[in-house]
């Protein structure tokens, strides 16, 4: 027997006015609540890897994020980081060079490494997970064995990293109905955390790589993806405008801004600068110079004054 499709309850808007305040929001990152997903956009080289890396450290340990251009997240819990390129060796550099990085800029040991014990790598080294597939006898995309998989492995996590996202579907990337139907789904596996997220790595399109965008749209493909994201964050070169400015190196500087926070006001970019292990952290210097730079200067009201000492029209 075919089973009835009913909507969700109908609940009355006084009710739910009636009731005590409202539940604070529980933010997993700094603008991105619990049980939504997240986007962080970047290209090739930008960091955004070893960025994610620094957030998901942040969240399995209550630190800071890259010195703090993200606070340090204000409830700490498991993180799963699912991390399709490279190899375990190649992992294993990365977060000893992280730890490293760390501990030079004042972190303590101990504190790094109650974060990592809450830290689990899965590295695929290569291997897609696509959790969805196009079919030609469905209008939507289809789940796949990968689903369940995934819903076991993030059971209890407070925050889940997706990268690269590409990785985890087999869908064109400008269809933003599948993409729509891809987003919906790791929405509900993020639920299915048990109040944790999903914040997923995704490449810069060709034309926000040119133009040094950093908008919510930055990133490659359909919109589908970043309408249904409850936070975006895009890590990017500066420009060589902003180098100028800052008095900062393109080669080892970055700027990252949350241009779309859903339930919350857009946050400022920050400009982090690379150290030698390639850990990014902020430059407080650099932005004080940015903003100086960019300022609008008071321009001086010029009075003329003509030959019998009257004042003439003003010019400014």
């Amino acid at each position: 027997m075919k089973q009835k499709t009913v909507l969700p309850q109908a609940v009355a808007a006084a009710s739910l006015l009636a009731r005590s305040a409202p539940p604070p929001i529980d933010w997993v990152l700094p603008g991105l609540p619990a049980r939504q997903v997240g986007l962080l956009i970047g290209s090739d080289g930008s960091r955004k890897t070893g960025f994610a890396l620094q957030a998901a450290l942040g969240v399995a340990g209550g630190l800071p994020i890259a010195g703090g251009a993200l606070d340090a997240p204000s409830s700490r819990g498991r993180v799963v980081a699912l991390l399709g390129e490279d190899d375990l060796d190649d992992h294993h550099r990365a977060l000893a060079n992280l730890r490293i990085s760390l501990v030079e800029h004042g972190v303590s040991t101990a504190r790094i490494d109650v974060a990592l014990e809450q830290m689990d790598i899965v590295a695929l080294g290569g291997m897609r997970v696509p959790l969805l597939r196009a079919s030609r006898q469905a209008d939507e995309p289809l789940e796949t064995e990968w689903v369940g998989a995934m819903r076991e492995r993030l059971n209890g996590a407070r925050l889940a990293i997706l990268d690269p996202l590409v990785m985890f579907h087999s869908l064109s990337e400008s269809d933003n109905g599948h993409l729509d139907v891809f987003m919906r789904l790791l929405i509900r596996l993020a639920q299915g955390c048990g109040g944790g997220s999903i914040l997923a790595v995704h490449h810069t399109s060709q034309d926000s790589l040119l133009n040094a965008r950093d908008d919510h749209q930055a990133g490659r493909g359909g919109t589908a993806l970043a309408s249904a994201a409850r936070a975006v964050w895009v890590i990017r070169r500066p420009a060589e405008l902003e180098c100028e400015r800052a008095g900062i190196d393109q080669r080892t500087s970055r700027i990252v801004r949350g241009s779309k926070i859903s339930k919350g006001p857009e946050q400022p970019a920050r400009i982090l600068t690379m150290d030698p292990r390639g850990t990014l952290f902020v430059d407080p210097s650099a932005e004080d110079r940015l903003a100086s730079a960019t300022r609008p200067s008071r321009r001086k009201k010029v009075v003329e004054i003509s030959k019998d000492g009257a004042g003439g029209d003003d010019e400014w």
